[in-house]
C-alpha cells in the first residue's frame, strides 16, 4: 500500500469554492508536498485531561477549532496535521478527515455541492493515490444541511467510502469530509458526525475572546438533561461536556477567582459536586462561597452566582464595570466552615434557575440575558471571605455541562 502524508493545502491560484466540474478537474490548484513518512512534524492532539476523570465516550476526544466555530468528536488516534485552513486529521496512513469553509456568491444549490464533492474526491483520493474510480452514491439535501456518500477503488482493489456533511448558512458553507477504506468506516463516521456542532452561525462574528484561564473539556455527544430542569427547555437533551476538576484557594476578602471553559453557550445547564473550606478566624460569610460565572465577556461584563456560606445564593450582574444584585434566595447552608453539596445552574432564554442538592432554590427572569448580555463564556468561581491563612477553598468535581440548542 502506498503511504502518503497529507500536509496542509495551499490555494494560491484557485479558491476552494471553484473546485469541481465547473473549474475543470485538471485545473485544481491545491498542491500537496511529496510523499513523506510520518515524522516529528506530526502533532498528536494532547490528551484533554492530565488526571483521570469520567469519560462518557471512551476512546474519543472533542476537538474545537481555534476560531470557536465548531466542535467534533474524534478518535484518540486522530492526529491533527499542521495548519488550520482547512483542518486535516489523519487516522491511518490512508484514512483522513478534512474540515473546511467556503463562501458562495449566493446560497449553494445541489449542483454546487455535487461539484464540490467531486472536486474534493479528485484532489484527496485520486491525485494522492488513495484510490480511483470515485463516484457519488447518495445525496440528501435538507434545508440547511447536505449529506453525501461516495465510493472509490483502493490500490488493494477494495471499495473504500467517502462521506461528506455540509452545514449551510446563507451563502456560507462549513464542510466535513471523511475518507476511509475500513470496514468500520460507516460506524466511525456516524459517531463523529453526530457530534459535529456549530458553536455559532457561520454568518455571525466571533464571540469576544475570553481572558480567563481555561479548563480542559471532554465530550460533545448528546445526552438527556437532568430531570430537575427538563421542564425549562423545549428539547429533552443537550450536547454534553465534562469539565476538568478544579481546586483553588483564595485569601483575599471580597475577591473572586474564575476559571473558564472555552464554552460560550446561550442556553445551558451546569452542575458540580462542590466541597468548601474556610480558614479559622474572622470570616465574611456573605462573601465566602463557590459558584459559577457565565455570559463572561471581560472583567467588566458578566454574571456570577455564589452559593454563599451565609445561607443565601446571590446572582449578580456586572455591566460596563457596574455590579448589580439581580436576585438572592436562601438555601440550607449557614456558616459551615467545612461542607459539601451539589450545585446546579440552568439558563433558558431569560430564565435563571438555581439548585442545591437537587432542590430548586430560585427561579427568576432577567431580560438582559436575551439582550445586551446574550453571549459569553461559562466557568467556575471561588469567592473569598477572609484574608487569613489559605482563605476560602473550593473543590469542584463532576463538572457537567449541557449546551441546549432550542428551536
Amino acid at each position: 500500500m502506498v503511504m502518503v502524508l497529507f500536509l496542509p493545502f495551499t490555494a494560491t491560484l484557485l479558491p476552494l469554492g471553484q473546485l469541481g466540474r465547473s473549474a475543470g478537474k485538471e485545473e485544481v490548484s491545491f498542491s500537496l508536498t511529496s510523499p513523506t513518512a510520518p515524522g516529528a512534524e506530526l502533532q498528536q492532539t494532547p490528551t484533554p485531561f492530565p488526571t483521570s476523570t469520567k469519560v462518557y465516550l471512551k476512546g474519543f476526544y472533542t476537538y474545537q477549532d481555534p476560531a470557536n466555530l465548531f466542535f467534533i468528536t474524534l478518535p484518540e488516534t486522530a492526529k491533527k496535521l499542521p495548519g488550520d485552513r482547512p483542518t486535516i486529521f489523519q487516522f491511518q496512513e490512508d484514512e483522513l478527515l478534512v474540515i473546511f469553509q467556503k463562501e458562495y456568491l449566493t446560497a449553494p444549490q445541489k449542483s454546487d455541492l455535487e461539484d464540490l464533492a467531486e472536486g474534493l474526491l479528485f484532489v484527496l483520493v485520486e491525485q494522492n493515490q488513495l484510490g480511483k474510480q470515485s463516484q457519488l452514491l447518495s445525496f440528501n439535501l435538507q434545508k440547511d444541511t447536505c449529506d453525501i456518500t461516495a465510493s472509490y477503488l483502493t490500490p488493494a482493489q477494495q471499495w473504500g467510502k467517502a462521506f461528506f456533511s455540509f452545514k449551510i448558512s446563507g451563502s456560507s458553507l462549513l464542510g466535513v469530509m471523511f475518507v476511509s477504506p475500513s470496514a468500520q468506516a460507516d460506524d466511525l463516521w456516524k459517531t463523529m458526525i453526530s457530534s459535529f456542532t456549530l458553536v455559532r452561525t457561520l454568518s455571525t462574528p466571533l464571540p469576544i475572546t475570553s481572558t480567563l484561564e481555561s479548563l480542559s473539556v471532554l465530550g460533545g455527544n448528546s445526552m438527556t438533561l437532568p430531570n430537575e430542569v427538563r421542564v425549562l427547555f423545549r428539547v429533552p437533551s443537550g450536547i454534553f461536556f465534562q469539565l476538568e476538576d478544579y481546586d483553588y484557594s483564595l485569601a483575599r476578602l471580597g475577591a473572586q477567582k474564575a476559571i473558564g471553559s472555552s464554552r460560550f453557550p446561550k442556553d445551558f445547564v451546569l452542575r458540580s459536586q462542590v466541597e468548601w473550606w474556610t480558614a479559622p478566624g474572622p470570616v465574611s460569610w456573605k462573601e465566602a462561597g463557590c459558584g459559577y460565572i457565565f455570559r463572561y465577556v471581560d472583567k467588566n461584563n458578566y454574571y456570577s452566582i455564589n452559593w454563599s456560606l451565609d445561607g443565601k445564593v446571590y446572582l449578580k450582574r456586572k455591566t460596563k464595570g457596574y455590579e448589580t444584585l439581580a436576585f438572592e434566595a436562601p438555601y440550607p447552608n449557614i456558616r459551615q466552615a467545612r461542607g459539601e453539596g451539589k450545585i446546579m445552574l440552568a439558563i433558558s432564554d431569560t430564565q435563571v434557575v438555581a439548585f442545591y442538592n437537587d432542590k430548586r432554590v430560585f427561579r427568576m427572569i432577567d431580560s438582559p440575558l436575551n439582550g445586551s448580555m446574550k453571549t459569553g463564556e461559562v466557568g467556575l468561581v471561588v469567592f473569598s471571605g477572609t484574608n487569613v491563612d489559605f482563605g476560602t477553598r473550593c473543590q469542584f468535581t463532576q463538572n457537567e455541562l449541557w449546551e441546549v440548542n432550542q428551536p
